[in-house]
């Protein structure tokens, strides 16, 4: 964990101008029809940055072979791909902490098995 978390926090920051993005696709604000995306919605978060938040559904929607061909059409260099999956492990981690005593054992028990598995796979 700790070892994922220092390569996050030394990567390089987005060298190009603010981009415009979703910053939430997630699960619950993507409409899904017969396996086929068919919208987006919630755009709370709106607004323009960095687009490695945008890798976020490749840790919480695909499996690794998903992941990577959505990786390869992103195009995204090593150090966007690393502050992507470091959104997911920030997210993660803080919701595990803030949420410990209102959660059930089985959510804390998933919530640091996806910890694990993002942390042994944020290479793949």
């Amino acid at each position: 964990m700790t070892a994922a978390w220092d390569e996050a926090m030394a990567a390089d920051e987005w060298p190009g101008p603010p981009v415009w993005l979703h910053g939430d696709l997630l699960a619950g604000n993507l409409l899904v029809d017969r396996g086929r995306l068919t919208g987006v919605i919630d755009f709370g978060g709106l607004g323009r940055g960095d687009p490695a938040v945008e890798v976020r559904p490749g840790w919480s929607l695909f499996d690794a072979r998903a992941r990577a061909a959505y990786r390869e059409a992103l195009g995204f260099d090593e150090a966007t791909w690393v502050r992507g999956w470091a959104w997911m492990l920030s997210g993660s981690l803080y919701w595990l902490a803030d949420l410990w005593d209102s959660i059930s054992q089985d959510d804390r028990e998933d919530t640091i098995r996806y910890i694990d598995y993002l942390v042994r796979h944020r290479h793949d």
